[in-house]
């Protein structure tokens, strides 16, 4: 009988080791299944950080093109005033010029 215990015993414990075996080798995989999802969501939020950079560069160059654009129209509307203010000062000149002429000729 104490040899059939030990045989009893021998298998259980055989069972078990092999049980435990099994387990550890599932929580492995489940354990790299977990690591591999996680290195996948990083590199998604990686890719989506990556994606707002360039959207947000591109809107940065839009902008500044925006502004540069806006700038020049303001020098080249700035030139036409500061011409215009000339011609104008010029014909406010002449017609003073001809007004002192025309009093001195009276």
């Amino acid at each position: 009988e104490v040899e059939s215990l030990q045989v009893s015993l021998f298998a259980d414990k055989k069972r078990c080791e092999d049980e435990l075996r099994a387990a550890q080798a599932a929580a492995e995989e489940r354990l790299h299944a977990a690591e591999q999802r996680a290195a996948h969501e990083v590199e998604l939020v990686r890719l989506d950080g990556e994606k707002r950079l360039l959207e947000e560069h591109h809107a940065l160059q839009l902008a500044k093109a925006e502004w540069k654009r806006v700038s020049e129209a303001n020098k080249e509307a700035m030139s036409r005033q500061v011409a215009h203010a000339e011609a104008m000062e010029v014909e406010a000149r002449n017609a003073l010029t001809n007004l002192q002429e025309q009093v001195n000729q009276m």
